[in-house]
């Protein structure tokens, strides 16, 4: 099992509109098999559980099964496995669902992080990542704020076009389990509509391992409680040598974890209004608006095919502004993306023409 310290949201940011007349500042983000059958049987003990958020597309060879009871011969693989605890399908039956990870090092160090997801009734997303060195995410349609350490706040923007694109299947996307292709099975039993499964990892077949924990050689144990009518697992737990190194909870419909820095953010006291105008004068054209606090900066898109305009006529870019323009430190900020090469003429320029 592995997991994902780095997930990031697909998008372009060209620059930064800092509260205060602060410094514009250039920046890029990225918004960040087998087949093996698992048989059941009846009658086990619990489990203890793993996780990750990478796919493999290696196909592992073992396709043993057990029976689940003396009536029926229930499986299921390990493909089934991953595609029921992928986020939105999840999501397609649950209301929410919250991952936390945590991970132990022979270092005696640790690193935790806790991804939560909602969908509500207008198939609306909802999306929080935070995790123990401070980075965090927060993803409401036209509200994207993040950040790196918990200090230094980020207000970013997403299209329609980019949210649906890229965005939603970036939240979707979430996955506590890996198809780890040199997994095999020890046993899998069924108990109290829960599968407990027993599997296999040998640390000497991906380099994940020894990259991250330093281990080369051996097999290490993993547990995992799943649901048996859904698949969706509740727990994993990975050991080597007896010694915890990864552990994973799921619980569907329930609550998101605080966010420290949403506190920050709904206690600012001033804030910016910013319009961006997308596809300025064009057969797209949208008028999008927000209200950007003052303790966070605007990172705006700017889409393969447009630049970002501080002007209506389309003659001062973003890129070219300087940050102490009056038309960025105002209160109220409007900015103009335009199609490359169709500047926009306004009424007046024109006429004067």
């Amino acid at each position: 099992m592995k997991h994902s310290n780095t997930a990031r949201i697909i998008a372009i940011i060209i620059a930064v509109v800092m509260m205060g007349g602060g410094a514009a500042v250039a920046v890029a983000r990225t918004f960040g098999q087998s087949d093996n059958t698992v048989s059941t049987a009846g009658s086990s003990q619990p489990s203890e559980p793993a996780s990750s958020d990478e796919i493999s597309s290696e196909e592992s060879e073992t396709s043993s099964e057990i029976s689940a009871d003396d009536s029926s011969a229930d499986s299921f693989t390990f493909m089934e496995l991953y595609e029921a605890n992928i986020t939105g399908n999840i999501l397609e039956n649950n209301t929410s669902v919250n991952t936390t990870v945590d991970l132990y090092f022979p270092d005696g160090s640790d690193f935790s992080y806790t991804r939560y997801a909602q969908k509500d009734e207008y198939g609306e997303y909802y999306y929080h990542y935070i995790d123990s060195d401070g980075q965090e995410e927060s993803i409401r349609r036209d509200n994207i704020f993040m950040t790196d350490t918990g200090e230094s706040i980020r207000f970013q923007v997403a299209y329609d076009d980019e949210f649906e694109n890229d965005v939603i299947p970036y939240i979707c996307s979430g996955n506590p389990y890996y198809l780890e292709p040199t997994e095999e099975v020890r046993s899998c039993v069924l108990d109290n509509n829960r599968y407990y499964l027993e599997t296999g990892i040998d640390m000497a077949q991906d380099t994940y391992y020894a990259d991250n924990w330093g281990y080369t050689e051996g097999v290490a144990d993993c547990y995992y409680t799943i649901l048996a009518d859904s698949l969706v697992i509740e727990s994993i737990s990975l050991y080597y040598n007896d010694e915890l190194m990864m552990e994973t909870t799921v619980d569907l419909d329930g609550e998101d974890v605080e966010s420290p820095m949403m506190q920050q953010v709904e206690a600012a006291e001033e804030y910016k209004d910013i319009t961006v105008y997308y596809d300025y004068g064009g057969d797209a054209e949208k008028e999008y608006h927000y209200q950007v606090p003052g303790n966070a900066a605007f990172y705006y898109s700017q889409p393969e095919g447009f630049t970002m305009y501080v002007d209506p006529e389309g003659t001062l870019t973003m890129a070219d502004a300087d940050p102490s323009d009056s038309r960025l430190t105002a209160q109220q900020v409007t900015l103009y993306l335009i199609r490359t090469g169709e500047p926009k003429q306004t009424d007046s320029a024109s006429s004067e023409s």
